[in-house]
């Protein structure tokens, strides 16, 4: 992979993109945490069009995983649990190889790519499955009593592995929008 100044400006610039629509809208969870996964799930849904975009302008293996890595280490840093950028590697290098298999521009498998990735911040809930207690203990804390409890009876371990898989099915529509939103609104405007 040999990156040029225009894809790290792209990296950089669609990576902002998706932060803001993500973190924006995953903040509704503090106001309840039953707020949370509608948020995550819309963001990831509106994300479909900035990764196909994205997509559209970076054509190189690892671009996907860098963008992962960044938003990882950026939630991290922001409050996510360490796993998230563990889950953020992994998803970014299985969603590269995804869109790599479809040349970067075949539309079920770059959307397919788009839900793969879309795992990255499952990392953020999936200590949950293992270490439960200190976890919620420390929600206690900041966020207040009533807020972890409801949080906590809502993040079972049925709840986080059907959140995952949705989170999947729900990127991969989200990838379908963006492919469309890309080939009947971007590229005919010369933007893609």
């Amino acid at each position: 992979m040999r990156l040029n100044a225009n894809d790290l400006v792209q990296l950089g610039i669609f990576t902002s993109v998706y932060l803001v629509v993500y973190f924006g809208l995953n903040m509704i969870g503090a106001v309840s945490p039953l707020l949370q996964p509608a948020g995550i799930a819309v963001a990831v849904l509106l994300n479909g069009i900035t990764f196909m975009l994205y997509l559209s302008r970076v054509q190189k293996f690892g671009l996907i995983t860098l963008m992962t890595v960044l938003l990882g280490v950026l939630m991290t840093v922001a409050g996510h649990h360490p796993v998230t950028l563990i889950t953020a590697i992994v998803c970014g290098l299985a969603a590269d190889t995804f869109a790599w298999q479809g040349r970067y521009t075949a539309g079920l498998t770059t959307a397919v790519a788009y839900g793969v990735m879309s795992m990255w911040g499952s990392g953020a809930y999936l200590p949950l499955l293992f270490m439960r207690e200190p976890l919620v203990a420390q929600y206690r804390v900041q966020m207040g009593d009533a807020w972890a409890d409801s949080f906590s009876s809502l993040y079972t371990s049925e709840f986080i592995v059907t959140f995952v898989v949705v989170t999947v099915l729900v990127g991969i529509a989200g990838g379908l929008l963006g492919r469309k939103a890309v080939d009947h609104h971007f590229r005919p405007a010369g933007l893609a």
